[in-house]
């Protein structure tokens, strides 16, 4: 027995306990290199170039929480820019954020919470809870505070209220696009599992090292943009979305789609390569959180099948739809147009069928030029 034990791997980790500090507070990872760690200490806090910030907690959701096809659109107070604006209409649902699955880029969109008269009513409502009023209504990048898998963040357009599930950062406007870029790199997302947790709070958020350089990098900014446009043309294409336009085509929907996701994932290992020059990190350091990310384990957890919640979260990204599927949506679509829900030929309208460039410029989101634009929306 001795022989044999003499003969297996033995992994041993000498780290001085004082380097522990490095690491806001103070993570027993034993494992990370010392370069990895000094990335806390040399470089700006998220803290200190966004605003991350807690939405509201309405305490009875029943009450004041709808999804948007409940309410429907004509009723909901979309593009208000701040709360003057939601406060003078006469809306009583306005769009509203609450965490959802697992989705980079753009999406999650599917809520809308009573915030008439600057949201007299659950102001009165003892057990609410409103924090950051100040903030609703503003452009910036949420993300889910529960989850399994990896960290997903996404845009969030102007004219949003936020929720405590889905809390979100405020960067200037000139820096949205980049820092979302970094916010969604395999490097921010291994800093961030370094201290192993299903909930991102606001405090773990701050304390993350954030290249500045890269806040200024146009290829991140122009990288980004493109993801979440590609994100957006999704959503267009499933009637569940209210910026809802046509399902996807019948003859050349399936390979849209897939030429859709092959472009994303693209883009993606761009930002990926970017985000790791402007972190300093290693080929040895980007090998090991590599491996780490997609094995989903770590030196204390090696040759598990992963978290069943990771999982479950890691799928909830939709993938190309199926001929059957496909048939599905038409149909729904069809059934949709005879009730009166969808209007093809009215542009701005449920169901328009109708792409225009300008309807891609939302926010400090530009329009796609005309190849991309071709692009999102496949042959003529």
């Amino acid at each position: 027995m001795a022989d044999r034990q003499s003969q297996l791997p033995l992994n041993i980790y000498r780290v001085a306990q004082r380097r522990f500090d490095a690491i806001p507070g103070s993570p027993w990872v034993y494992w990370v290199s010392d370069d990895i760690r000094e990335l806390f200490e040399r470089l700006p806090s998220l803290g200190e170039v966004a605003q991350p910030r807690q939405g509201l907690a309405t305490a009875d959701n029943f009450r004041f929480l709808r999804y948007w096809w409940e309410v429907g659109p004509g009723r909901i107070g979309f593009g208000c820019l701040n709360r003057d604006e939601a406060r003078v209409g006469d809306k009583r649902w306005f769009p509203h954020m609450k965490g959802g699955a697992h989705r980079r880029w753009y999406g999650n969109q599917e809520h809308a919470v009573n915030w008439q008269d600057d949201g007299r009513q659950m102001c009165a409502f003892a057990p609410a809870v409103i924090r950051n009023p100040d903030y609703y209504f503003r452009e910036g990048v949420t993300f889910t505070d529960l989850t399994g898998g990896d960290l997903s963040m996404r845009w969030t357009p102007p004219g949003f209220l936020f929720d405590h599930a889905g809390n979100c950062l405020f960067p200037s406007v000139a820096h949205v696009w980049p820092l979302l870029a970094i916010l969604n790199s395999k490097a921010f997302n291994h800093l961030m599992h370094i201290n192993p947790t299903i909930h991102y709070y606001i405090g773990d958020f701050n304390r993350m090292p954030v290249p500045r350089d890269g806040l200024q990098l146009s290829d991140l900014n122009h990288h980004a943009q493109r993801c979440t446009r590609l994100q957006t043309s999704s959503t267009q294409a499933d009637e569940a979305t209210f910026d809802f336009v046509a399902p996807p085509r019948w003859d050349t929907g399936i390979a849209d789609q897939s030429a859709a996701a092959a472009r994303l994932a693209a883009l993606e290992a761009q930002i990926n390569d970017e985000v790791y020059r402007l972190y300093g990190i290693s080929d040895a350091d980007r090998a090991a959180i590599e491996a780490e990310l997609a094995g989903g384990v770590t030196p204390d957890h090696e040759g598990g099948e992963g978290d069943e919640d990771a999982e479950r979260e890691e799928g909830a990204d939709e993938g190309p739809v199926t001929r059957e599927e496909l048939a599905v949506r038409w149909i729904s679509y069809a059934v949709g147009i005879v009730l009166g829900r969808f209007q093809p030929g009215v542009r701005g309208a449920l169901g328009s069928a109708i792409y225009h460039r300008d309807d891609f410029a939302i926010g400090s989101l530009p329009a796609p030029d005309e190849v991309e634009f071709d692009e999102l929306i496949g042959p003529p």
